[in-house]
């Protein structure tokens, strides 16, 4: 969870004209813990999940959590990183179920998440597109390629985390640049700008491996104060 990403960006990103809303609903109710940061529960029920992993449960949970209180964030910004958290917990929920053969345990959950999952991708990926090129063209790297990501992760769509990789390098964000460009070389083929991503991903890495002034590790540890790690490393659907 990139809480440190979602405040930053809130108060980086200038609000759009419209956001989508959540009705309340009983899925909603049963998971959503009265007061506290929706980001610090959903986080709380993935700690569930990381003590049981053969129990799937929480993860569809935190993901409810947060599709439930999307409505609460002021910030188009932070409300897209929200959503994208919330579409990657319904996923995973979605795999694990599937991997541990318990789908006709969790059948009313599957069917939640699949009507949720195509809900926020309608709801959220192309206004949050938008939001992610017009932060570039802000000069605002670091939040585009999150926004980026978390469009990616609405539709899966590889282009966009080219996309997030090219910010980054725009920003100068060496090292997560080469996390973008390496997990869109990891994608199934065909690439439209595979030649290019290479290329790239070979001269980031030599400019990594050369840095005796320690210039990239103070722009990483910087860049890492502000947002509390990059999603691509923590959830990433193959």
């Amino acid at each position: 969870m990139l809480l440190g990403a979602i405040l930053a960006l809130a108060l980086t990103v200038p609000a759009t004209r419209a956001q989508a809303q959540t009705k309340p609903d009983k899925a909603c109710s049963s998971v959503v813990l009265g007061e506290g940061l929706p980001v610090a529960q959903a986080r709380a029920y993935e700690d569930l999940y990381d003590a049981d992993p053969a129990n799937p449960l929480p993860l569809w949970q935190a993901a409810t959590v947060l599709r439930c209180t999307l409505a609460n964030s002021v910030a188009p910004a932070a409300q897209c990183l929200q959503a994208g958290d919330a579409k990657s917990l319904y996923d995973k929920f979605a795999d694990v179920t599937a991997s541990l053969g318990a789908s006709k345990a969790y059948k009313a959950q599957l069917a939640d998440t699949n009507k949720q999952g195509k809900k926020l991708t309608t709801d959220f990926a192309v206004s949050c597109a938008a939001l992610a090129r017009e932060t570039l063209k802000q000069g605002q790297s670091g939040p585009a390629a999150l926004l980026y990501e978390a469009v990616y992760v609405l539709t899966y769509k590889p282009n966009l985390l080219y996309n997030a990789a090219r910010a980054c390098e725009m920003g100068a964000l060496w090292m997560q640049a080469a996390v973008y460009f390496t997990a869109y070389l990891a994608l199934p083929a065909p690439w439209r700008d595979r030649k290019d991503a290479v290329q790239k991903l070979v001269e980031i890495q030599q400019r990594l491996a050369s840095d005796t002034g320690g210039q990239v590790r103070l722009a990483i540890d910087a860049t890492s104060r502000a947002t509390t790690g990059w999603r691509i490393q923590s959830r990433h659907r193959k």
